[in-house]
């Protein structure tokens, strides 16, 4: 049997996202995989504080930091398949995480061809393009979206503890003076 890295951790990331469903998604993916047993031999968090995919990236490297004192020097992002390039195309590089590190493993549920386009065509007018133009999720409409899955950015506070300044400010960065300028900043998982 192989031993575990110490520093491996799978995250379940996903606050709720519909007010009349009493669970996060994080909450929900972590239920299911308790049911099939696939939790064993795993390190696991529950994030249930990020409200959509970007938050979902920063907000799991940020834990990361705070629960092992290091940032991940690897993530491989397990999503629906047909939001492959939002978070290697538009979050990757808006948190600055360096993109040779960073893996995406793509999952669509089962759907017939028709079906699938139509989702891709829902991702580029509802995902990709909104986050292209705002890519840090925090002018109308994504902010609204954030605001009534219930986001406050006063949590940023609690989210950023203990991590450097660079990377609080990151957590309020709003895009500069055009609103989707990529943060000047370095960042310190930037060498990973």
């Amino acid at each position: 049997m192989m031993e575990q890295d110490l520093c491996s951790m799978l995250f379940f990331s996903g606050g709720k996202t519909q007010a009349e469903i009493n669970a996060s998604e994080a909450g929900s993916y972590f239920h299911a995989a308790t049911l099939k047993n696939f939790l064993k031999s795993t390190r696991f968090v529950v994030e249930t504080r990020a409200t959509d995919s970007y938050q979902n990236l920063l907000f799991s490297v940020v834990r990361f930091q705070q629960l092992t004192g290091s940032y991940p020097t690897k993530i491989t992002v397990i999503t629906h398949a047909f939001k492959e390039r939002r978070f290697l195309e538009l979050h990757a590089p808006a948190i600055k995480y360096p993109l040779g590190a960073l893996r995406l493993s793509g999952i669509n549920p089962p759907m017939t061809l028709a079906e699938l386009e139509d989702v891709q065509h829902g991702e580029m007018l509802r995902g990709y393009s909104m986050f292209s133009e705002d890519l840090y999720g925090v002018k109308n409409p994504l902010h609204s979206k954030r605001i009534a899955r219930g986001w406050s950015p006063e949590r940023t506070k609690v989210i950023g503890e203990g991590l450097t300044s660079e990377a609080k400010r990151l957590l309020d960065w709003t895009g500069g003076e055009s609103g989707n300028e990529i943060f000047p900043e370095k960042l310190p998982w930037e060498h990973c």
